[in-house]
């Protein structure tokens, strides 16, 4: 026997608080919002049974996400914006111990499948096209980590406006924003450099008129006339 606080308490409670520990696996990971993971704990107690609990709330809630008491964990369909939880499993036979997991709560992983155009102009505004996967709404064009004016058209398309600087490589990316931001794989995209214009030409190169009459001239660009 041992005393502890005045009173004896039995020497196998002392061993049980002091070296068993309640592990949860998967100690530390990420769940994406809206899906499922299962969960499972290592119990070196007699009896091995837990209460499954979510920041403390016994089954969680639709905030933080919710847990069966056989660990299987619902992430919550909106992010919240502490998006880090802690899923535990609590002994019920000695509450005190309490294994825990930490949980991050993310956006869907983005993936870009292909751009086009797939050799763009350099330095003027030009439009490209994203085919790929688990886009959001609120998704982002980066380029060269540079955002785009982007148009969300559904979870495999994107569209994104914007000027490459200079010919050569560029990183093109997608990122979803936080709580629980993430952000896709680069695909380069090479641009070149835009062509020159085309000279101005006008025709015809040479006339001549007698005194009141008129010649019509054109050209094959929008021009400013002048004499």
């Amino acid at each position: 026997m041992r005393i502890f606080s005045g009173r004896f308490l039995p020497a196998f409670f002392c061993a049980v608080s002091a070296f068993s520990q309640i592990v949860v696996y998967h100690t530390t990971t990420s769940v994406e919002k809206g899906t499922t993971r299962q969960f499972t704990a290592y119990v070196p107690l007699s009896p091995d049974t837990v209460t499954w609990l979510v920041n403390g709330i016994q089954g969680g809630n639709a905030t933080v996400g919710t847990v069966t008491q056989t660990g299987l964990f619902t992430a919550p369909t909106t992010i919240p914006a502490m998006n880090v939880i802690a899923l535990q499993a609590k002994s019920t036979a000695f509450p005190n111990i309490v294994g825990t997991a930490t949980v991050t709560i993310t956006q869907p992983q983005p993936w870009i499948w292909s751009v086009s155009p797939n050799r763009p102009a350099s330095g003027t505004p030009v439009d490209i096209s994203l085919n790929g996967s688990a886009f959001v709404s609120s998704a982002t064009v980066l380029v060269n980590g540079v955002p785009w004016t982007t148009t969300f058209v559904s979870a495999t398309s994107l569209k994104a406006r914007g000027t490459f600087p200079a010919a050569g490589p560029n990183a093109v990316t997608v990122s979803h924003p936080n709580p629980g931001g993430l952000i896709s794989q680069p695909v380069s995209v090479t641009a070149v450099a835009a062509p020159p214009p085309a000279p101005v030409t006008v025709a015809p190169t040479t006339s001549t008129l007698t005194l009141g009459a008129t010649q019509q001239f054109t050209s094959n660009s929008m021009v400013t006339w002048t004499a």
